[in-house]
């Protein structure tokens, strides 16, 4: 609770499953909710994912009221009420189960739908850069959008460019890399030795690296999911590029995606 915004930044986590801290802090009141062992391994889980769905199993003491006393056979033309009660509840089980399932296709879909619109956003009007090793590119788009990001980083080119840059630029960049370059909110969102990066980790390791005239602070970090590459900082203005310190870097796109361009 104490961490400050930028050492782990919950709330843009929770904004990124569609969740309010509330919910979160509550856990899910009212949800559905198992416990499991830490220790002991978990035999048959059947139960708990019944549980999960909102379908739990036959209760013991539901069973034994629809079964005959001892010595007793029940008729076969009048079911018992706990019996006849029990289609009923199956039914309804299916029918939650079939809007459950509704209900999750149709986020599914919007969600689909959305992670489009925000591909084609990140397509639309992309700014590059073109030097010795390839292109580095800009799409509109946040680190945590691995999805998206993802198809601009090409480390051998093999074919058309990805879709968003000139076709053009096909034939010229054949068997060239394609990187990009990026906003990041936060240090946590990047990697440091297989752990969360941090301002301390940072300004302790980094080095000072003139851009365009600009003093900027430099590390090698990794993006989850994505890449190595060069975290540089000026301010509070931060941004990644998917090339290793060392090597070229799009100075002019820095400078502008860090807010000090024109």
């Amino acid at each position: 609770p104490e961490a400050a915004e930028e050492e782990w930044p919950v709330a843009r986590l929770a904004a990124q499953l569609r969740l309010s801290l509330e919910e979160l802090e509550n856990g899910f009141e009212g949800g559905p909710r198992i416990e499991l062992p830490v220790v002991d391994v978990v035999g048959d889980d059947r139960e708990l994912l019944e549980t999960l769905i909102g379908q739990p199993p036959e209760a013991p003491e539901e069973a034994a009221e629809t079964a005959p006393p001892p010595g007793e056979a029940q008729s076969s033309h009048t079911p018992s009420p706990a019996a006849a009660t029990k289609p009923a509840a199956r039914n309804n089980r299916a029918e939650e189960a079939a809007a459950d399932a509704k209900r999750r296709a149709a986020e599914r879909d919007a969600e689909a739908a959305e992670r489009a619109a925000l591909a084609e956003k990140a397509r639309d009007g992309l700014r590059c850069h073109i030097d010795e090793i390839g292109a580095v590119v800009a799409p509109e788009a946040e680190l945590g959008d691995t999805d998206i990001l993802g198809a601009f980083i090409v480390r051998k080119l093999k074919g058309d460019v990805p879709e968003g840059m000139d076709r053009a630029l096909s034939e010229r960049l054949q068997g060239r890399r394609i990187d990009i370059a990026v906003r990041v909110d936060f240090f946590s969102e990047l990697l440091l030795d297989a752990v969360p990066l941090d301002k301390a980790q940072f300004e302790a390791k980094a080095e000072s690296l003139e851009i365009d005239g600009l003093e900027f602070s430099a590390l090698t970090v990794h993006a989850p999911r994505l890449s190595v590459g060069t975290l540089l900082v000026r301010n509070k203005a931060k941004v990644f590029v998917s090339r290793e310190l060392g090597g070229p870097l799009p100075e002019s796109m820095i400078v502008e995606l860090a807010g000090m361009g024109a």
